[in-house]
């Protein structure tokens, strides 16, 4: 049985290099007894690449470290902020498997426990806690944040899963993507770049497009797993990782690219807009009608790859092909949805091709077998590049990890257990049933029936904390904490204003005497669409208070911890009163200005987010719209 993590890291940029400020193994109250785990050389500039334009804070990106034969180390980087007149801080987790929501999940309450107890004691707690602890399935610790033992739950979600699309910002805006590919062409031919196998470099100059574009295509390769190098900006001093004999998928800027000399690689320019072959060994087949082999030498220009050309109409590959350039040029939040829908379709029922022989080493898939079964339901050009990443090890990685433990699917959750459960791998079924877990309702039922129950009385305009106990205690189970999160900050955008002080209470509630994650998630939503920053303007009080309140936790963690640690939620709430809702006609709105403005983020590019600066006390005028407040200062002519 090996650990969830192998070691936790806090970095900071200094003008001479980034530096390991503190590790948790070389901790004095690290309770591992295994301390010898060394690092690998470079990990600092890979965590902390250096300044660029357009850079973003409070980002989350991974990387994987391979030595070329079966040994690779992941690592999850994550932005973190404590105070603003402090270095910029990085923390770093390193885990032995890509059990990337497991990952994100320690390093969202390392974060939450450093924000609010910045002497780490609450966080060595919790890590001695996961490290001891034992997960054949999933992996549940008891450990204490403030007050008593709150038992933690982690389920288990297959390796290269990563976690729900809607707590993670940092990649929800594919727009900036698309625009930089500028055809569904393009995609198609790194995608099949990386499920062959290949070196693969992207060139642009904002290191947050390169990690952002790198997280997706990760997400892209579901229900494979890429385990070869992946370093999404590599800096100068590492260089030379550029010629390693193996796979790769490495970001480099402008000016590091300039420096290389590199051969048997794809190289996209997002920047020039095309793709170069540089010397490949072998050509290899993609997914395009328009492209169907690749060169072993030259240079495409983005354009010249072309549109879609539907010449069979009924396959599963043009189905693929209209929802994806409609994806482009509509909606590309569903790239991951078709792109995902189509690989469940090729390889999710390859467990029926299973066999077990200890001749081979356990489980594989009989790929005669299974290529015979494909020739009959794929088009020609599909079924070569089938016929191609079969005789690849990533399949064989796919076998072992995924098929190998179907026994137990009963305990996974994401989109494998989804596709797995409906037991119906047709392309258009696939991509419905993906489509409909935004919030993991059909996993988690139970949870989703709780929070929807919170409205069953109509003329509810209050809850107590004893309302809220069993939603409390869901928020330590993080799959069950992110749909509650996700499900009460959509209900801040109902139009039934009863509604919304509701959700507003529950949320303040959940911040006092739930998992210390919520926070976390809050401050995510909030970098998303500022709901609680326009209703702050609403006409009704226990709105205002509830979205002020929210806000006041968000950017004062301390503040917070205070009220926690000192065993006094029940003293200030009873302080603290939500004011009972005034149905009156609404005079103040937003200004239009202001509406626009936080409207129109949503749509901007990735990069201009920021993640760790909300700005919730920036000093603004408040605009007084009723006209019956008689504390109302209006202009002189209206006397």
């Amino acid at each position: 049985m090996t650990s969830a993590f192998d070691d936790v890291l806090l970095l900071e940029r200094h003008d001479d290099g980034p530096r390991v400020v503190w590790r948790y193994l070389t901790d004095p109250a690290c309770g591992s007894g295994n301390n010898n785990f060394s690092l690998p050389y470079g990990l600092p500039p890979i965590c902390v690449p250096g300044a660029t334009k357009g850079q973003r804070r409070g980002a989350e990106f991974t990387f994987t470290i391979s030595d070329g034969r079966s040994r690779q180390l992941y690592g999850l980087v994550k932005q973190v902020a404590l105070k603003p007149e402090t270095p910029a801080l990085v923390a770093c987790i390193l885990a032995p498997k890509p059990l990337y929501v497991w990952l994100a999940w320690i390093l969202r309450l390392v974060h939450a426990r450093l924000l609010h107890d910045p002497t780490k004691r609450s966080t060595m707690t919790l890590l001695n806690a996961i490290r001891g602890a034992h997960h054949d399935g999933p992996l549940v610790f008891a450990d204490s944040f403030v007050g008593d033992l709150k038992t933690y739950t982690f389920p288990l979600h297959p390796p290269g899963a990563f976690g729900a699309r809607a707590l993670e910002p940092h990649i929800l805006n594919y727009r900036s993507f698309t625009t930089k590919l500028q055809t569904p062409s393009a995609l198609l031919v790194l995608l099949s770049a990386l499920l062959l196998e290949q070196r693969v470099v992207v060139v642009h100059d904002e290191h947050d497009l390169l990690t952002g574009l790198c997280q997706l295509l990760l997400r892209l390769l579901s229900p494979l797993v890429w385990k070869h190098m992946l370093i999404p900006v590599l800096p100068m001093a590492l260089l030379h990782y550029a010629s390693a004999p193996i796979p790769y998928l490495l970001g480099m800027t402008t000016s590091v690219y300039k420096a290389t000399k590199l051969s048997n690689v794809v190289i996209f320019h997002l920047d020039a807009g095309n793709v170069e072959f540089r010397d490949l060994l072998g050509a290899f087949p993609t997914l395009c009608d328009e492209f169907p082999i690749s060169p072993t030498v030259g240079a495409v220009p983005f354009a010249r790859l072309g549109t879609p050309i539907y010449r069979d109409s009924t396959s599963a590959l043009a189905a693929f092909r209209r929802d994806l350039l409609h994806a482009f040029e509509a909606e590309p939040e569903t790239l991951e949805t078709c792109v995902n829908a189509l690989l469940y379709h090729l390889f999710a029922d390859a467990s029926s091709f299973l066999r077990s022989s200890a001749k081979q080493g356990g489980a594989y898939v009989d790929l005669p077998a299974y290529l015979a079964a494909r020739r009959g339901v794929d088009p020609p050009l599909l079924h070569r590049f089938v016929t191609a990443i079969a005789a690849t090890p990533m399949l064989q990685t796919y076998c072992n990890d995924r098929l190998a433990r179907l026994h137990a699917r009963d305990i996974y959750h994401g989109p494998l257990y989804v596709c797995i459960q409906a037991k119906d791998f047709h392309y258009a079924q696939l991509r419905r049933n993906l489509q409909r877990r935004s919030t993991q309702s059909q996993e988690y039922p139970q949870v989703t029936q709780l929070v929807a129950g919170m409205w069953t009385q109509s003329d509810r305009f209050h809850v107590s904390l004893a309302d809220v106990r069993p939603l409390l205690d869901a928020t330590y189970h993080m799959d069950h904490c992110g749909i509650v999160i996700d499900m009460l900050w959509e209900r801040l955008g109902d139009g039934n204003d009863s509604t919304v002080a509701t959700a507003l209470q529950i949320l303040v509630y959940l911040m006092l005497d739930g998992c210390e994650i919520v926070t976390e998630y809050l401050r995510f939503k909030e970098c998303q669409r500022n709901h609680c920053r326009i209703l702050k303007r609403h006409s009704f009080r226990g709105i205002v208070h509830g979205a002020t309140q929210l806000l006041d936790f968000m950017s004062g963690p301390e503040r917070l911890y205070t009220i926690r640690t000192s065993n006094s939620t029940q003293q200030w709430l009873s302080k603290v009163t939500f004011p009972r809702l005034e149905l009156k006609q609404r005079y103040a709105l937003p200004a239009f200005g202001d509406l626009h403005h936080n409207v129109g983020r949503f749509y901007q590019p990735v990069h201009s987010v920021d993640l760790l600066n909300l700005h919730v006390d920036d000093k603004k005028q408040d605009v007084v719209h009723d006209p019956f407040d008689t504390n109302a200062t209006f202009p002189e002519h209206w006397r």
